[in-house]
């Protein structure tokens, strides 16, 4: 388990009392695709009395060629070591997010400690604690899935739940992205999917198997553990799966990969392995504030939009005068490309660092 250690003036610092505080989104601004490898680039942020990296996260394509399971999280958290346990609990100090190992994109927020299993602080969500976070306050959640090319569009959650105290309760749910709302991001639970999970104890587990099901919106969805109300408590979650259904000829993008970038604002993935089956497809950029006190993660921004492999970047915000332009290819200046042009109006940078519009 990550050790956090974060000083009251420092997270005062950072965070408000009741609102997390979301970092600047990166903006994609480079794509290169080649045999082997997509590199791609984004604009930095930069503050001078922070540390900011950021996390990319890659999806790839799965077709189904028979009807088959697939696997998007099994972890049973025994790489936690902590000092909490079911009746007790170590919490965060300090951490705002953690993030579950070897499950790209799956994020716990207000999390708590127990030695083999994870928790989020329930008594986080309470009614105006978070107000730019439509999950609340605190939770387990996915990244973002599209089921729309998934025939059942159902997703398996198992895992064994507790709590700390008798009082409290758990919720298993999926949103689903709403242009309805009015809200950033605009998410709202899908009727009928949201599981409540009662009778939990501090003394043994529960074992818990729900299905949730996909709606019309459900290019844009996203599971989530929580809880009702505040309960001043942790939820405790372990042996957590969670699985999709797929027919045969199903596709569904799989969060494959998650990148750390330290050093710079590019990264490089690699793509050799893609398959007919299973292809590079998708990626995501986000900024994350790193303290440089003890390398621990304190604050995120949201995903940038998603980016399909070889999709256009968009030039809606570009302008002779703009100096964050959207960068399609490089160019020498003479005029050599490195890179086939896409054919229409194309944003380049050349060598010298000047934009320029390019028709093809």
């Amino acid at each position: 388990m990550k050790k956090l250690l974060l000083s009251a003036a420092l997270l005062a610092a950072t965070f408000t009392s009741a609102n997390a505080e979301w970092l600047q989104v990166p903006v994609i601004t480079g794509e290169q695709v080649n045999k082997d490898n997509v590199m791609i680039t984004w604009t930095p942020v930069t503050d001078p009395d922070c540390t900011y990296i950021y996390e990319v996260l890659v999806y790839k394509m799965h077709k189904a060629n028979a009807d088959e399971y697939i696997t998007l999280l099994d972890e049973n958290f025994d790489y936690i070591e902590s000092t909490g346990t079911m009746q007790d609990y170590e919490h965060g100090k300090g951490y705002v997010w953690d993030e579950i190992k070897n499950a790209p994109g799956w994020t716990v927020k207000s999390p708590t400690y127990m030695n083999g299993a994870i928790g989020y602080d329930a008594w986080m969500n309470y009614a105006g604690n978070d107000n730019d976070d439509i999950f609340a306050g605190a939770y387990i959640l996915s990244p973002q899935l599209d089921l729309s090319n998934v025939t059942s569009r159902n997703v398996r959650v198992e895992c064994k739940m507790a709590q700390m105290k008798q009082s409290s309760t758990g919720v298993i749910t999926i949103y689903t992205w709403s242009q309805d709302l009015g809200m950033q991001p605009d998410y709202s639970i899908v009727g009928g999917q949201l599981n409540m999970i009662s009778d939990l104890k501090n003394t043994e587990w529960k074992d818990v198997d729900v299905m949730l099901h996909g709606d019309k919106w459900c290019s844009n969805s996203r599971i989530s553990i929580t809880s009702p109300a505040q309960c001043y408590c942790p939820i405790w979650v372990d042996d957590l799966k969670v699985t999709v259904g797929l027919a045969k000829g199903d596709k569904m993008p799989i969060p494959a990969q998650q990148f750390t970038v330290t050093d710079g604002n590019s990264i490089t993935i690699d793509t050799s392995d893609n398959t007919d089956d299973d292809s590079y497809y998708a990626y995501q950029v986000r900024t994350v504030y790193m303290d440089p006190s003890d390398g621990a993660f304190r604050a995120y921004s949201q995903y940038t939009d998603m980016k399909f492999i070889g999709e256009p970047l968009s030039v809606k915000n570009v302008t002779d005068n703009s100096n964050a332009s959207v960068i399609k290819e490089t160019y020498s200046i003479n005029g050599t490309k490195t890179s086939q042009l896409n054919k229409g109006v194309n944003i380049v940078k050349m060598a010298d660092g000047s934009v320029r519009k390019i028709m093809k």
